[in-house]
């Protein structure tokens, strides 16, 4: 897990919320809520900028 961290996978997923295809924003959404199962993973993902809102937008685009 902290090898994927260090590695940028946060910023990644994140990125990934942004994209124009539902199944990678839903992917994303997924593997985000599984780094954030353990304690770095949960540090990473808080610590990532304008993440929620990001979040909020893939979920509300997800869901129309």
């Amino acid at each position: 897990q902290s090898t994927a961290i260090a590695a940028g996978a946060v910023l990644a997923l994140t990125t990934l919320l942004s994209n124009d295809r539902d199944d990678l924003a839903q992917d994303s959404i997924v593997l985000l809520a599984r780094k954030a199962e353990q304690t770095s993973g949960a540090m990473a993902v808080l610590s990532q900028p304008g993440l929620t809102a990001h979040l909020a937008e893939a979920l509300a685009a997800s869901s129309s």
